[in-house]
């Protein structure tokens, strides 16, 4: 889960928050 999210905020310079949220919602352990 960690691993995703801090994932995400590697991405979110070019990622749009829709994106973030359904990368969030994925259940990624």
């Amino acid at each position: 889960m960690y691993a995703t999210v801090a994932n995400a905020a590697r991405r979110a310079d070019g990622v749009l928050p829709t994106d973030l949220v359904a990368l969030l919602a994925v259940p990624e352990d």
